[in-house]
């Protein structure tokens, strides 16, 4: 594992849970200026200035922190990464761990939200590795004006720049009751996705990659509703 580090990206408010749920791995913490006090000196932490422009459902926000966590990671030398969000806390980080196939991205699942009217849905962005490389691409956005909704952003990336390049592993169906990721935000273990199997345009989860949305006019349903 010398070569993986897990960038834990956003704010700080559960910096000890993190840091004790992953202890005994390589960490890089992307936060922003004015944390200091939350962090030890044996830790490795970005700073970053909040920017004015915070994108949708603040996209630029969390943009920022995974680059500069990734770009800091890459430095060190790393070869793959785990992007956490940091109110997102393992219950089983070694095991959690070994579910990541090295040959592909990987995500928690598929979403299959209609978020807009004919919407196929978007990978669900909370989590994912890969190769330090790739992820850099992945999150190399540079134009947020055309939708409001992140995760179709990271979905229409992952088709202009890495389709061809990786494919995508989900492990959302092989979490358990050991082995489970808990939302502080949201006061819920991931797994309890795992329930939402049955058909509803606005809530089913998919444990396989959907090819047929993953194509070139994916978005071809903002057209139709703009």
């Amino acid at each position: 594992m010398k070569d993986f580090v897990i960038v834990v990206q956003g704010g700080s408010i559960h910096v000890e849970e993190i840091r004790k749920a992953l202890k005994g791995f390589n960490v890089i913490f992307s936060t922003w200026e004015g944390n200091e006090s939350k962090y030890l000196d044996s830790d490795i932490v970005v700073y970053n200035k909040i920017p004015t422009y915070t994108g949708p459902a603040n996209l630029n926000l969390q943009k920022i922190t995974t680059m500069s966590g990734l770009t800091k990671a890459k430095e060190l030398g790393y070869k793959r990464a785990l992007k956490l969000r940091s109110d997102l806390v393992p219950t089983n980080s070694n095991d959690f761990i070994k579910l990541l196939d090295n040959d592909y991205l990987n995500f928690l699942c598929w979403h299959s939200h209609e978020v807009y009217p004919d919407c196929p849905g978007y990978l669900v962005d909370y989590l994912m590795s890969g190769k330090i490389d790739d992820l850099l691409v992945l999150w190399d956005i540079k134009d947020m004006s055309w939708c409001n909704v992140p995760e179709i952003h990271i979905t229409q990336q992952y088709i202009n720049e890495l389709m061809d390049k990786v494919d995508v592993e989900y492990f959302l169906q092989e979490l358990n009751e050991k082995n489970d990721l808990f939302w502080i935000k949201r006061g819920i273990n991931l797994r309890t996705y795992q329930a939402n199997k049955t058909y509803n345009k606005f809530g089913k989860f998919n444990f396989e990659l959907n090819k047929e949305h993953l194509v070139s006019n994916y978005t071809k349903f903002l057209k139709k509703n703009n």
